[in-house]
């Protein structure tokens, strides 16, 4: 039951960021998330073959830590942008 809830968390989160970029899929943080959403995605399938059920501590660190990762690059990227853009200019 965690993992299922882990993995409608990741792709709201998924859903969010593609939302948030305008689309743009070569972000790192919505690359970030589908790695992760893609891995509980797989768990889920073969759930009864791998006996697959995270504990809610896994899912805890999981989904704060791609919550948290997808914050900072939100914050941080646009920056860095905006600073290459300006002195990669021809002058």
């Amino acid at each position: 039951m965690t993992s299922t809830i882990l993995f409608l968390t990741l792709l709201a989160l998924l859903v969010l960021l593609i939302v948030a970029y305008r689309g743009d899929f070569a972000e790192p943080s919505i690359l970030f998330v589908v790695g992760f959403t893609l891995a509980v995605f797989n768990g889920l399938t073969n759930y009864r073959t791998w006996d697959f059920d995270l504990s809610m501590q896994t899912c805890f660190v999981v989904g704060f830590g791609t919550f948290a990762f997808a914050l900072t690059a939100y914050g941080v990227f646009p920056q860095l942008r905006r600073t290459s853009d300006s002195t990669s200019g021809i002058r």
